[in-house]
């Protein structure tokens, strides 16, 4: 059998590929701007004011996804190995309204628990046509996506009642 050379058929594959701009963009300008990037390094943040590294473990129960400004709009293209976990800390963001609305690019997983149990019933699902070519990390070569992808947004719900 042959050994695929892309860093996706590899046994740890690089988790930190960056969203092409011409998507983020267009996702900003739907849902943004956003204030924060929830999942980022310097060099592929797509959030510059504000984001989040894996040194700073953006899933830390004491972390807040904030910029300091008040209720944030927050980008979030996560590692693709632990997606439950990120879901989960969003809508704990948004239930203690630290974040207004989450936007995630994440592969269409359609059969996991996560997407059933947390997307589904939360959040608004956009698929995206054709698969994106993210942008590598840093010394790994450009290659095809290997799965679709869908953008998933969660909001906090409007409540009259607060609003009096």
């Amino acid at each position: 059998m042959k050994q695929l050379s892309t860093p996706w058929h590899t046994e740890n594959p690089p988790q930190n590929w960056a969203t092409p701009r011409a998507l983020f963009d267009e996702l900003s300008r739907r849902y943004g701007p956003f204030s924060v990037d929830a999942a980022a390094e310097a060099n592929n943040t797509k959030v510059e004011a504000c984001f989040f590294t894996e040194a700073e473990d953006a899933l830390h129960p004491r972390l807040d996804w904030t910029d300091g400004t008040g209720p944030s709009t927050v980008w979030c293209n996560p590692p693709y190995d632990n997606i439950g976990a990120w879901i989960s800390k969003a809508r704990q963001q948004i239930a203690k309204g630290v974040c207004r609305r989450v936007v995630f690019l994440i592969p269409a997983r359609t059969s996991t628990d996560w997407f059933h149990d947390q997307v589904l019933p939360f959040g608004r699902v956009e698929y995206l046509r054709g698969r994106v070519s993210f942008d590598p990390p840093p010394g790994v070569e450009r290659s095809s996506a290997f799965e679709h992808s869908m953008v998933v947004v969660f909001e906090r719900a409007c409540c009259p009642a607060e609003l009096k």
